[in-house]
């Protein structure tokens, strides 16, 4: 466990969310788009986990983000369509949900009832491919931007505790906005460096 880049309100954590979240202190936002538990290659994240395995890991993350947020802060996370039976399962405790977009794929969670007056860009059900081709899921940084702005202002601190090659830290550093990210791949680190310097 390592942070790894601090410049500019913008840090990024190598190592296990589980294990980082609970040294960080408190954000205005949470941004996770999860691995779904494919059996694709995330380096260093086995995403092969059975489906009670994977629902509470993914629980436990959720509620670890939550403990980070405030008392009016927003959880939004990216879903594949097979797993939205088990919204509630994941959700953390106090929590109310709202599904939108094609399939329901982008979950807003809320303590009370998030408001929601349009849907996520359809480009946010869909992934790119980073030049290198060395992540296999990217979301796209429009889509991460637009969904951002929903639940966080310039100057809030918005978490990414699966930041993969850093889509939502360089949105968050573009929106003028304070970023915590935690990527478990030493590889995605670098190239979430890379693109941070870059912008």
């Amino acid at each position: 466990m390592a942070l790894v880049y601090d410049n500019s309100g913008i840090q990024l954590h190598h190592g296990d969310c589980m294990d980082v979240l609970w040294t960080l202190g408190q954000v205005d936002a949470t941004f996770v788009d999860p691995p779904f538990n494919w059996g694709m290659w995330y380096g260093d994240y086995p995403d092969n986990l059975t489906p009670t395995a994977y629902l509470r890991w993914l629980s436990d993350v959720f509620a670890a983000c939550a403990a980070r947020m405030g008392t009016d802060a927003s959880l939004v996370w990216l879903w594949e369509p097979r797993w939205m039976d088990n919204v509630a399962d994941v959700t953390p405790r106090n929590y109310a949900t709202r599904t939108t977009g094609n399939w329901g794929r982008t979950v807003w969670a809320k303590r009370g009832s998030p408001t929601i007056e349009r849907d996520p860009p359809v480009d946010a059900l869909s992934t790119v491919t980073l030049p290198d081709g060395l992540h296999p899921d990217v979301t796209p940084l429009d889509a991460t931007s637009d969904i951002l702005s929903w639940i966080a202002d310039p100057g809030d601190t918005v978490l990414d505790p699966m930041c993969g090659t850093g889509t939502t830290l360089v949105a968050a550093k573009l929106a003028g906005m304070n970023a915590i990210g935690i990527e478990l791949d030493e590889g995605f680190c670098d190239i979430a460096i890379r693109r941070l310097n870059a912008t």
